[in-house]
Order: structure tokens, then C-alpha cells, then sequence
């Protein structure tokens, strides 16, 4: 599919295997195509669709839709320049949100007894175990607060019998939830924006610790009171 687009595509121009694998990762998930202008000031607009398996699909409406695709993903290999957030832009949002976390919210943690380095941590408590996992939204602006408990002596899985405690995280426990805040109980902190959203250049450290500092007070709220309200000696 990809010979379509040769003529965008120079011979041997390493953005053909770019966006191979970002295709890859991309078709296995809802997502919309954004809008891109091209170098003489022209634009276009791909719109949205949902793609299902489209690595297996070979019809002529699946043959368009990858045009579609490698159109928007390679739009920069014939001089065009889009709007959407590069991988860079995203790390430099992410990367400041994770400075705040560092200095805001886990100092927060280590005084009440959670041990582990970012994202993981645990606390061990004599009747239960509580773990919580900072995560990261997969296509950037905002991450999450996970948490989960076992019984004092830990994960007790026979899908994963030889897991020690420090390796066990919370995506290893069947009991566990996810810190919200406010009356809609809003689980998601936004600090950037998203693949598909116009870059924006970094916030003052002001507005990411502010954001930690918003982490700090729904973890005190919703995420303590859901661990001390747990059957925690029950919990497998």
C-alpha cells in the first residue's frame, strides 16, 4: 500500500519505514486525522473514521482508507507541514508535568509511607498493601492516578506465582480503581495537548505544579479514603 504513495515518498526516504510502524500503531485504535495545510498553502481535510484490523483488510474501501492514512502520516515528506503534535512536542509537555510530579506529589507519598520510583509505588500497612501507578495518557495532555490493594502479604495470583512485591504494580491486581476529583469525579489531569491537537510551546513550571498540587488533593480525597475503606484483609 505504501508504493501508492511514492510519489510523496523519495526512493529509499527512511519516512516510508516511519510510517509503516505508525501505521501499525495507529489502525488497531479509533482515531482522528487532523487537518494539514500543504507547502503552498492549500489544505485538506481527512476527517475521522474507525479503522478495525485494518492490517487484514484489502478491499478497495480499505485500499483508500490506507491512502488516506499515509497521506496524513507523510505529509511532511513531500515539504507539507501539519499541525499535528509531534513526538517531540509531546515530550517536553510530559516531561515538565513529570518534574512537578517529582517535586509535588511524590514527597506527598513518601511522607505517608509509599516507597517505589516513579510511576510505581507501594505502601505497606500491617493489614494491607496499597499500590498506586502514575499513567500517562498514550497519545498525550494528561495523565492518571491508579490504584489498587492486596492483603498484607501481597499479590496472591496463580497467574503470577512467582511475582515479588517490589515488581507487583497495579495493573497486576484484579482490586484496584482510579483516583477521581470533583462532583463528576474527573479522573484525567490535562496539562498539554494531544497527537491530534495543535502544538503549543511549554506552560510556565507554575501551571504543571499547580496541576501536581490539584494530584496531591484528589489523592488525599479520593484515593486514601478508597484504600481505608477497603476489606483489605480479604483482598487477593
Amino acid at each position: 500500500m505504501l508504493a501508492i504513495r511514492k510519489d510523496v515518498l523519495g526512493g529509499g526516504d527512511v519516512a516510508a519505514d516511519a510510517a509503516v510502524f505508525a501505521v501499525r500503531e495507529l489502525l488497531s485504535v479509533q482515531f482522528r486525522l487532523c487537518r494539514s495545510s500543504n507547502a503552498a498553502g492549500a489544505s485538506t481535510t481527512f476527517g475521522s473514521t474507525l479503522v478495525d484490523n485494518g492490517l487484514d483488510s484489502t478491499g478497495s474501501g480499505a485500499v483508500l482508507l490506507w491512502a488516506m492514512v499515509i497521506d496524513a502520516l507523510t505529509l511532511r515528506a513531500s515539504d507539507g507541514v501539519g499541525p499535528c503534535v509531534s513526538e517531540a512536542a509531546m515530550t517536553i509537555h510530559r516531561e515538565q508535568m513529570m518534574t512537578a510530579l517529582t517535586a509535588v506529589f511524590v514527597p506527598v507519598l513518601r511522607q505517608r509511607g509509599f516507597v517505589g520510583s516513579f510511576p510505581h509505588f507501594r505502601r505497606k500497612l500491617d493489614q494491607r498493601i496499597d499500590f498506586l501507578n502514575v499513567q500517562f495518557k498514550r497519545y498525550g495532555g494528561s495523565f492518571c492516578l491508579n490504584i489498587g490493594q492486596t492483603g498484607p502479604d501481597g499479590l496472591e495470583d496463580p497467574d503470577w506465582p512467582d511475582l515479588s512485591l517490589a515488581a507487583t504494580t497495579v495493573g497486576h491486581l484484579r482490586y484496584r480503581s482510579r483516583v477521581g476529583r470533583g462532583f463528576l469525579a474527573k479522573q484525567w489531569f490535562e496539562f498539554g495537548p494531544k497527537s491530534d491537537n495543535a502544538s503549543k510551546p511549554a506552560r510556565p513550571v507554575s501551571f504543571y505544579e499547580g496541576i501536581a498540587s490539584d494530584a496531591v488533593r484528589a489523592f488525599q480525597k479520593d484515593g486514601e479514603r478508597w484504600f481505608n475503606k477497603q476489606p483489605a484483609v480479604q483482598v487477593k
